[in-house]
């Protein structure tokens, strides 16, 4: 989640190098190299989620998600209307069946 939280907002991923071993490396070591815009309570929030202690990650400890949707990175949401599917989708997608893909790129 952490990984996604950080692409999401940076536009890039947190850790990369030109070889996956290189990319595990900075994985293990936990470093994180954050752009001078990057909102404080997200850096805060994307730190947290990637501890690489796990006793000390959010999300792993005593309280679970709920430490995650405390964090003030998420102050003012409503997680009652977002499970209840209160709030409309950004970008409304027409959806003829379960099985329907027309949504998503083709790949070969």
């Amino acid at each position: 989640m952490g990984v996604l939280l950080y692409e999401f907002i940076a536009g890039y991923p947190p850790y990369y190098d030109d070889t996956p071993f290189r990319i595990y490396e900075k994985i293990l070591a936990g470093r994180l190299k954050f752009p001078n815009w990057f909102d404080a309570r997200a850096r805060d929030l994307v730190k947290g989620l990637l501890q690489t202690d796990h006793t000390k990650r959010l999300g792993t400890l005593k309280n679970g998600v709920a430490d995650i949707k405390s964090h003030p990175y998420f102050h003012g949401a409503n997680w009652d209307k977002l499970y209840s599917r209160y709030y409309p989708s950004p970008i409304p997608v027409k959806v003829r069946s379960p099985n329907d893909t027309s949504n998503f790129e083709k790949y070969p």
